[in-house]
């Protein structure tokens, strides 16, 4: 099981490499189903090669090699929205796909 730690550290060491896979829109960290710790949630158009991102990514937290599991969620559009106080929403239709 991945924790929040493992996630982070994941995401830093392979985001760079999940985002030049054609399709990608966003990498990020997701609770995993059932409350089993954290998963990396990548976020794909339609046509993306799904064979291309893998289901776990390996990590390395305290000199401790960790395998962090990799979800995949089919988005729509992906579009910025005002909100209240002038901030901005990221607004996303998802399938999880897994």
């Amino acid at each position: 099981m991945a924790g929040i730690r493992e996630a982070k550290a994941a995401l830093r060491q392979h985001e760079a490499r999940l985002m030049a896979v054609s399709g990608v829109r966003g990498v990020g960290i997701q609770d995993a189903t059932g409350g089993a710790g954290q998963v990396l949630a990548v976020y794909v158009a339609r046509n993306v090669d799904r064979d291309a991102i893998p289901a776990q990514l390996e990590t390395t937290v305290a000199g401790r090699s960790v395998m962090v599991p990799v979800r995949q969620f089919e988005v729509g559009v992906v579009k910025a929205q005002a909100a209240s106080g002038g901030t901005e929403l990221m607004q996303m239709q998802m399938q999880d796909f897994k």
